[in-house]
């Protein structure tokens, strides 16, 4: 993504090979281009959850109104070995520098979050432990630091179609090649309005849908 000084931002999770059997290391890492992808900076980490036991994964880096970033996180809590709520974190202006990621209360995974301004944020999610599973969507007053859970939208309701035809399997990333859905976007028109797309699976065909929202 390119940052208001014209220097590029490329976020990326720490992966591991399909078949290792190690477990997959806590953090996010960055790159900085000032040549537009010419050369890359030394890498950098964000996101680290190796002081706090946790994992992050899959944040999806927006620019926020004033000139900062921020994500949501796909986290896990590696003591108890259990996936916990999106943690949120934000750059100063640098870049280099992140918050130590903080839970939001919301149970959920992939994820895409929305600036709308005076501090309100609207977030697509997907989430695979509530009822039902499926889409979400969720609104913020007070820059994602807590989220109105009790009246969050569903987008996709994905009961009875979680996965692919066969049961989940129990370790990652093995665990994954089933799933039936995911992955949200999302983005701000001009009007105000949220588009949201995502994938999901119905009498096994594989789609992108989309909606759009009007937020109050």
């Amino acid at each position: 993504m390119e940052l208001p000084n014209g220097h590029w931002f490329l976020p990326f999770d720490n992966g591991k090979a399909y078949d290792d059997p190690a477990p997959v290391k806590p953090f996010m890492i960055g790159l900085l281009s000032a040549d537009q992808g010419q050369t890359w900076s030394e890498r950098f980490f964000f996101a680290d959850g190796a002081p706090q036991q946790k994992a992050h994964w899959h944040g999806r880096i927006i620019s926020l109104l004033d000139g900062r970033l921020f994500t949501l996180l796909w986290t896990k809590d590696l003591q108890k070995d259990r996936f916990v709520d999106l943690h949120r974190t934000f750059s100063d202006s640098s870049v280099h520098e992140w918050s130590i990621p903080e839970p939001t209360g919301v149970i959920g995974q992939t994820s895409w979050p929305v600036d709308l301004g005076d501090g309100r944020m609207f977030a697509a999610y997907t989430t695979r432990e509530a009822t039902p599973p499926g889409i979400r969507g969720v609104l913020s007053e007070d820059g994602g630091r807590s989220w109105d859970s009790s009246h969050e939208i569903v987008l996709w309701d994905a009961t009875g179609r979680e996965t692919i035809g066969v049961a989940a399997k129990d370790t990652y990333p093995i665990s994954h090649d089933v799933i039936a859905f995911g992955r949200p976007q999302a983005t701000r028109c001009h009007d105000g309005d949220v588009v949201v797309s995502f994938w999901c699976t119905e009498a096994c065909l594989t789609v992108a849908r989309w909606c759009r929202l009007r937020v109050h």
